[in-house]
């Protein structure tokens, strides 16, 4: 086997070989590369170019089709049109070689009925064929969603207001645990070092702890 044209469907590849019972081959492939440019323009000056990136590329070959080499024309044109009517994406290979970086379509066909017999069947005919290159649709990555933590809270002050759940004690120590408040409004009246246990006094009726009261 010299190489194949075909897509997943089996039905569809055109097989290029030769053997005793069959030779089915092609000419003059040439594979054409370019790359992408873009002009900005400027007032009063020439456009700025800047480089964009490759281009797809484009193959032309023609592929030989003799009925009397064991190849029967009229299948391979019905392959061919198939093919570039479904806009299938091919893979072609010669030899070792797969060409492209993913796959190609059959942008044009040119098919001349060079030889026909008295019953008017294509006898003999050289196809031209330009495929394009065919680059799968990009996928790009949703971004993973980052918990950005809230900013601590601002310290409380005095003269903040606050809630208080939970009880009161004589002194900002923890010391003589008194009255047990819920959903008690009120204001910061004195602030002791935040390391004791219960650093805040709450209006007149006696010291809280952090865990006990909220902004409200």
């Amino acid at each position: 086997m010299i190489g194949a044209i075909g897509s997943k469907e089996l039905d569809d590849v055109i097989m290029f070989e030769v053997s005793p019972e069959k030779i089915l081959t092609f000419d003059n492939f040439v594979r054409r590369n370019s790359v992408r440019f873009a002009e900005h323009n400027t007032l009063q000056r020439k456009p700025v170019t800047q480089y964009v990136g490759p281009a797809l590329d484009i193959i032309d070959l023609k592929i030989i089709l003799k009925a009397q080499w064991g190849v029967n024309p009229q299948n391979e044109f019905n392959k061919l049109i198939r093919l570039q009517r479904d806009g299938a994406t091919l893979s072609i290979v010669v030899g070792k070689s797969a060409f492209g970086m993913y796959r190609w379509t059959i942008t044009n066909l040119g098919i001349p009925h060079n030889k026909i017999d008295n019953k008017g069947l294509i006898m003999s005919s050289t196809v031209n064929v330009s495929f394009k290159e065919y680059i799968a649709q990009p996928v790009f990555e949703i971004p993973r969603q980052i918990n950005i933590p809230p900013p601590p809270p601002e310290p409380l002050q005095r003269g903040d207001s606050v809630i208080l759940n939970g009880p009161v004690y004589r002194d900002s120590f923890g010391e003589g645990r008194g009255r047990t408040f819920t959903a008690h409004r009120d204001t910061i009246t004195i602030i002791a070092p935040t390391t004791r246990t219960a650093p805040y006094h709450i209006g007149g009726i006696g010291w809280a702890k952090p865990s006990d009261i909220t902004r409200g």
